[in-house]
């Protein structure tokens, strides 16, 4: 019933306007969709709600402890904590099968309650308020499931997926991540798509960016974050001869296999890899002429309100290192990303110099604007042999030094596999 109450509210709470006061109360952690909490009411109302919502998990909590101490006190001490280990292990295996096979929270909710009711059942403990209250969650969160013809939800391994079908011309679905824009697969296979509108001018010249810009175009290239297929589809328009695609989230990847106009996860040359970005670069048994990060970025954090989240590790010194170590000798490294503060922007630029021992990478903004910071993607290229980019003044996008501000850098701390706080500008103890 406890834990019937809690997750009840909740859903209830995450379909009313009061979801947007409750907002990252951590002002030292950037956190993408939310505004940073400022004021005392503010703050107030935030923590009341954690220390609201720790009560509950305390309460469900309570009632189990109580009735695996009395489980253990039945047989010798050492034993009965290594029954509670397996236990424990047990539970994280069947929750990581479940999660494997992309099942939603009313099956996890259904496995737990079938589980109870064998042990209630072997037990002589009461059933009937449980039953009740399982009945009710599953009704309710049933009843209110906004899953039809043109709405979809996936529970991936890692986060939830929503997608939207769409009507219009080269874009079939729009793919959420927790409910935040992620990706439009777009079809720029022609000329008359790729100058539809501004926007796809704008993805056109984006996507076409990191194989325009070195005066020997690349021949075997790497993609991390590569989403629904996007930039391989821009590599196979570039004729890129050999294309490793590395997307972590399986849902995101069968989404791009099946809706992508441009079908490029079909084509021969392409490698398809779940994994991983950190993981597949350091282990890659071979070399690249490119390494491209495509606005790889996690919109979700592994818990709550921590600071760890699926990129974090993609983020440090030591990684930008082994990608650097992946490249061939005139091989070189494009990195994207939609940076919302100047900070930011300025690790990646010292994380990147570090690796290449000291060589400053190129900065390019999409906006006329390169003076001052503006909130929007930025390109970092970098490489051992920065003379190779003589054609990337013929693209659309323009130089900026925003990034290599050394005063300001001076207080900003880079992230390091011990510290793999890409959003946290300095190494302090949020207040």
């Amino acid at each position: 019933p406890f834990l019937s109450a809690q997750i009840i509210f909740l859903f209830l709470l995450k379909n009313t306007p009061m979801t947007a006061f409750f907002q990252n109360p951590i002002s030292e952690q950037w956190a993408m969709g939310q505004s940073v909490a400022k004021g005392i009411y503010h703050l107030s109302l935030i923590y009341s709600f954690l220390v609201l919502i720790f009560i509950f998990n305390a309460m469900c909590f309570v009632p189990i402890g109580h009735l695996v101490t009395k489980l253990m006190s039945h047989t010798d001490s050492l034993r009965a904590y290594g029954y509670n280990l397996i236990g424990s292990i047990v539970g994280v295996i069947l929750f990581t099968l479940l999660s494997f096979f992309w099942t939603p929270p009313i099956i996890w909710l259904s496995v737990g309650f079938i589980l109870y009711l064998f042990f209630a059942y072997f037990s002589n403990l009461p059933k009937t308020l449980s039953t009740f209250s399982f009945l009710l969650t599953v009704i309710l969160i049933s009843a209110t499931d906004k899953a039809d013809l043109k709405n979809q939800e996936f529970y991936s391994p890692y986060q939830n997926i929503s997608v939207e079908h769409n009507s219009s011309l080269g874009s079939p679905i729009t793919i959420k991540s927790s409910h935040i824009w992620f990706q439009t697969p777009l079809d720029l296979s022609t000329e008359f798509l790729q100058q539809r509108n501004a926007l796809t001018k704008e993805w056109f010249n984006f996507y076409n960016f990191p194989f325009q810009i070195s005066n020997k175009k690349p021949e075997k290239i790497m993609i991390v974050g590569s989403g629904s297929g996007n930039d391989v589809a821009a590599a196979l328009r570039n004729n890129i001869k050999e294309i490793d695609a590395v997307e972590i989230d399986p849902v995101i990847g069968k989404l791009g296999m099946q809706f992508h106009p441009e079908k490029p996860y079909s084509a021969n040359n392409v490698n398809f890899i779940i994994n991983d970005a950190r993981n597949a670069i350091k282990y890659a048994n071979e070399k690249y002429d490119l390494i491209l990060y495509s606005v790889l970025d996690s919109h979700s954090n592994l818990s709550g309100k921590g600071g760890i989240r699926l990129d974090s590790f993609v983020y440090t010194e030591e990684s930008f290192k082994e990608a650097k170590d992946k490249l061939n000798p005139n091989g070189y490294l494009v990195l994207s990303f939609a940076i919302s503060t100047q900070e930011l922007g300025i690790k990646i630029f010292k994380m990147l110099e570090k690796a290449f021992n000291g060589k400053k990478p190129i900065v390019l903004a999409a906006s006329q604007e390169i003076d001052t910071f503006v909130d929007q993607k930025y390109i970092f290229v970098i490489s051992e042999n920065l003379n190779q980019f003589t054609e990337i003044e013929k693209t659309k996008f323009n130089k900026t030094d925003i990034f290599a501000n050394n005063e300001i850098s001076k207080s900003i701390d880079v992230s390091t596999d011990d510290w793999p706080f890409f959003y946290m500008v300095k190494k302090v103890y949020p207040i």
